[in-house]
């Protein structure tokens, strides 16, 4: 991002890039995570999982599970047969007559130990019958195919989405999308394209794996704490699959450790949780996944298979995109049915397309479900549309960039659903990263391989993207100014690594005209006066941001009316600058303008909403809508890569990736969300896939899921343009949480074409075009067993085997210290110190140790951050935060021992922690900038690229 935009615009909150309100917290191992939340007394719950993708249960007996020490509650699903779902009603609680997906949760256990809890699991008893597992949407949607669901046609719908049900066969969602006449413009056209694409099944792989406490009072009344970006829409799930009124519900959100549309909706675990805490009224009960469950019994990207033929003029003009999707959405439907209509009306692209013709569908498998993921469908169609816009780019002889310019939509256009389009800024990113290629690498016509040195190929990709957020939806904000003149918000936005917290404080003090840290925010859960559906789609910003802005400008109206009788001026003469007010040559502070209106303590007391009537509906047989969505969300990527000519290996990546976001209201938050989401879009492109060939993942821990690394990540610039969108708040903010990802793939699909005349079709790209990841590092030798000290002090009592780890969080109350990968010892969450050498928690036996255990809770002393802690706070290098306690440790750990490391250096010590939000460019320049390092020397022979940068060098991957 260029230093101008960096800059504060004025005195006001609005565009300055404020550090975050909670990463003190966070570098200080003080923020409570989902997997911390232990309240006294509670039970430890495990689930028995099916080791089948498709059977019945003829016998399950957990008699001998009741009888083990220490159990208090055994669970199935024929102690509570409703089914729940976000969309359609199609999920049991628990299994109940049949599993249908590897890994679905059959029953559940709760007891007073978490070894007594196992061994309560081992003893459950259940008898399969195989059924023929159809794996695959071909064996689904044979004509002979058995039914996944027999009983579908009974289960309850909870939404209208635009999309037809047909309660039929193994595929009953279908979306249509009508514009124009298909055959006509396929008469049209002089040249016409068409390809099969396919993407594979993502992990989210947030580090913070899923947890949930629940607890029933002896009123009857439900608390869950969960980590989830939608508190309200969870409420209202669980209030429906307890057959419980919503005020009996309350969803308490502590801090949240990554999501990327993740831990929205029920999952098996929250089920499995409430359905045992009913059995104990009074005693929570806490579940927390490890991470083989999250890879077998949660869900990810949704696989799909597009067929894509589009038509253009002999001057470029389009005249003509037909789209056959087949999403497969997996035992249940989730969000399938919003991913398929969302990515459908999506699929012709921010383009002038006359003639439309698009036919989604989706199919029940018997593998695990699909579920949102930052993007929602959109990465997958732009990794077909894009590509399909290079290859008839090539056709027609003419550059790639050129073609795209000649057919964008700008305002004023019409959409392929009808929209007149207004604030568009695809035109603006795809200027952005044209402007910031490097010289010579450009694809030329896009029909001739790149050049390079000799042996080296070296070539850049486009592609352009825009994504729509959830509507219909509503949000409501309150705002309080209190009586010192301090203000409080009260607003449903989830901080889930993205900084909405913060956004939504600069938000309110820019329209109260307050510093920021005159303004808390309260309490994020359902107990909250707020509502929203959730923190996803890209809508915290806009909506919520939206709202907050209308309910403080509703007490900055009152506050200014006040003014003008005590000030016997006009409201127009009265300002507000700073918690001060004034007109006519007196000023006040607001505490003591509030004392003299009310001749004592008062508050004024604001409401905001956005959402209402801000969409038209979606019409199921056209897939029409003048408005289907609130705003567009744009972004355009150019990937610049280096390759060996005989093996086709990617040896140096560089990627640019622009991103409208009409105001940015924090420009350094808007870095850090493009920067995270391009990497996760080129982690899709290149080593992200779960198969289920077998019925079972191939995949079931972070060790084999290659999510990339600090060393494997490519250099990444990130450009923020603001156009302003009508409705935003903040001078016209419009949210970018996902749309960095989704041109990835599609631009480094187009620079491995341009570079080689290769076109792939398939995601991930094959496994040789990618360098192979180096071993990771050992873990260092344990000091022989002695005396422990824990950050100085020695610990009462270690019980025999107990994990160093578990030691730190269960007895001696360090919770800094994360657990996140069933102690593989590959994420690094965990990482502490002993005798000042970086230690794998989770590994490492307490008893079988001795020396000096430092931990992160430690770095701060008498009340001040560490100069390393400092630097993470001010440089944007904590993020959902989750990471940030291990990075901390092992980053100590290299400056003790290299005082002024390299960036190289710093990259390399640091690339067996893992960072799954993609801070690792910040991460560096914060290490870097704590060791006070000068110009760091190139991190790599034959590049000077920061890897994770934000500047468009390469870098060697």
């Amino acid at each position: 991002m260029g230093k101008d935009q960096r800059q504060a615009r004025g005195p006001g909150a609005v565009g300055v890039s404020l550090p975050r309100l909670d990463a003190v917290p966070k570098v200080t191992g003080a923020a409570e995570y989902g997997v911390d939340v232990a309240p006294p007394g509670a039970l430890t719950a495990r689930v028995l999982t099916s080791p089948l993708p498709a059977a019945r249960i003829r016998r399950l007996d957990t008699r001998r599970a009741r009888r083990v020490p220490g159990v208090r509650a055994v669970v199935t699903g024929a102690d509570w047969p409703r089914r729940h779902g976000p969309f359609v009603r199609d999920q049991p609680a628990l299994a109940l007559d049949q599993v249908r997906h590897y890994g679905e949760v059959v029953a559940a256990v709760a007891a007073e130990t978490e070894e007594a809890a196992a061994e309560a699991v081992e003893q459950i008893e259940v008898e399969y019958e195989p059924l023929p597992a159809l794996l695959t949407p071909d064996q689904a949607l044979a004509d002979d195919a058995r039914l996944i669901h027999p009983d579908w046609q009974h289960y309850e719908l909870t939404g209208a989405l635009g999309i037809r049900f047909d309660p039929h066969g193994n595929s009953p969602f279908r979306f249509r999308l009508r514009t124009g006449d298909a055959e006509a413009g396929l008469a049209a056209a002089d040249v016409v394209v068409e390809d099969t694409y396919t993407t594979s099944f993502v992990q989210h792989a947030h580090l913070e794996p899923h947890a949930v406490v629940a607890r029933f009072d002896s009123a009857g009344a439900l608390t869950v704490w969960q980590a989830t970006p939608g508190p309200h829409t969870l409420r209202a799930m669980l209030a429906e699959l307890c057959d419980l009124p919503l005020n009996k519900v309350t969803v308490r959100v502590p801090y949240v450790g990554g999501a990327f549309g993740a831990k929205m909706y029920l999952r098996a675990l929250n089920p499995a949780a409430v359905l045992l805490a009913r059995r104990v009224p009074g005693r929570p009960v806490r579940l927390v996944f490890t991470r083989v469950q999250e890879f077998t019994s949660a869900t990810g990207r949704m696989p799909m298979r597009i067929r894509m033929r589009t038509g253009a003029r002999r001057d470029g003009t389009l005249t003509v995109r037909e789209v056959t999707i087949v999403g497969e959405q997996g035992a249940y439907a989730d969000a399938a049915p919003l991913i398929l209509r969302n990515c459908g009306y999506g699929s012709p692209g921010p383009y002038r397309i006359p003639h439309v013709r698009v036919d989604a569908r989706l199919a029940y498998t018997n593998r695990l479900p699909a579920g949102a993921m930052r993007g929602l469908g959109t990465p997958q169609t732009c990794w077909a549309g894009e590509q399909q816009i290079d290859t008839l780019a090539a056709e027609l002889g003419i550059g790639p960039l050129e073609l795209r310019r000649h057919n964008l939509l700008r305002d004023g256009d019409v959409s392929a659903t009808g929209e007149v389009m207004r604030d568009v800024g695809a035109g603006a990113c795809l200027d952005a990263v044209a402007a910031r290629t490097r010289p010579g690498t450009e694809p030329g016509d896009g029909r001739r391989p790149g050049g390079g040195a000799a042996g080296m190929r070296r070539a850049t990709g486009y592609a352009l993207a825009w994504k729509s957020a959830l509507a219909p939806a509503v949000s409501f904000a309150t705002v309080r100014l209190l009586h010192d003149g301090s203000a409080e918000v009260a607003c449903a936005a989830i901080d889930n690594g993205q900084g909405a917290r913060t956004i939504m404080a600069q938000i309110a003090a820019a329209a109260l005209s307050l510093p920021p840290g005159r303004i808390h925010l309260a309490d994020p859960g359902t107990s909250s006066p707020s509502f929203d559906r959730g923190s996803t789609a890209s809508r915290t910003t806009f909506a919520v941001g939206g709202a907050v802005q209308a309910a403080a400008q509703s007490v900055a109206d009152q506050l200014r009316a006040i003014a003008a009788a005590e000030f016997h001026a006009t409201e127009g003469e009265v300002v507000m600058a700073q918690g001060t007010i004034g007109a006519r040559g007196r000023h006040l502070s607001y505490a003591a303008l509030l004392t003299r209106h009310f001749e004592g303590p008062g508050e004024l007391l604001g409401h905001g909403r956005t959402g209402h009537g801000t969409t038209t509906p979606i019409d199921p047989h056209t897939g029409r809508s003048t408005r289907p969505t609130p705003f567009w969300s744009y972004a355009a990527a150019a990937v610049t890569i280096g390759i060996e000519a005989v093996t086709g290996r990617i040896t140096s990546a560089g990627l640019t990736v622009a991103v409208d976001a009409g105001s940015a209201v924090n420009p350094l938050a808007c870095e850090q969300q493009v920067i995270g989401a391009a990497l996760q879009g080129w982690g899709m492109a290149t080593t992200e896939r779960v198969d289920f060939s077998t019925g079972r993942p191939d995949v079931e821990g972070l060790g084999a899921y290659r999510i990339p690394t600090m060393t494997d990540a490519p250099g990444i610039e990130a450009v923020v343009v603001e156009t302003p969108t009508a409705d935003g708040p903040a001078g016209g903010a419009r949210g970018i949480g996902e749309i960095g990802l989704v041109p990835v793939p599609a631009a480094l699909g187009n620079a491995l074409h341009a570079a080689t005349g290769t076109r792939h079709t398939a995601l991930p790209l094959p496994a040789h075009l990618v360098p192979e990841r180096p071993g990771p590092a050992g873990q260092p030798p344990a000091s022989a067993p002695g005396p422990l000290t824990v950050n100085g002090r020695e610990p009462a009592e270690i019980p025999p085997g107990m994990s160093l780890l578990r030691l730190l969080r269960e007895r001696l109350a360090l919770t800094g210290a994360k657990a996140g990968c069933d102690a593989e010892g590959v994420c690094g969450t965990c990482t502490v110190l002993l005798d000042g050498q970086p230690l794998r928690a989770c590994r490492t036996t307490a008893t079988r140790i001795g020396g000096e255990v430092r931990t992160v809770e430690d770095l701060a002393r008498h009340g001040e951050l560490s100069r390393l802690q400092r630097t993470f706070v001010d440089h944007g290098a904590v993020q959902c935060g989750y990471c940030t306690p291990g990075m901390l440790m092992a980053a100590t750990a290299l400056l003790e021992r290299t005082p002024r490391p390299s960036r190289d250096q710093v990259r390399r010590h640091l690339a067996g922690n893992l960072c799954r939000c993609g801070a690792y460019a910040h991460i560096v320049d914060a290490v870097l900038a704590a060791a006070d390092t000068p110009s760091p020397p190139p991190a790599t022979e034959g590049s000077d690229a920061r890897s994770g940068s934000t500047r468009p060098d390469e870098e060697r991957v």
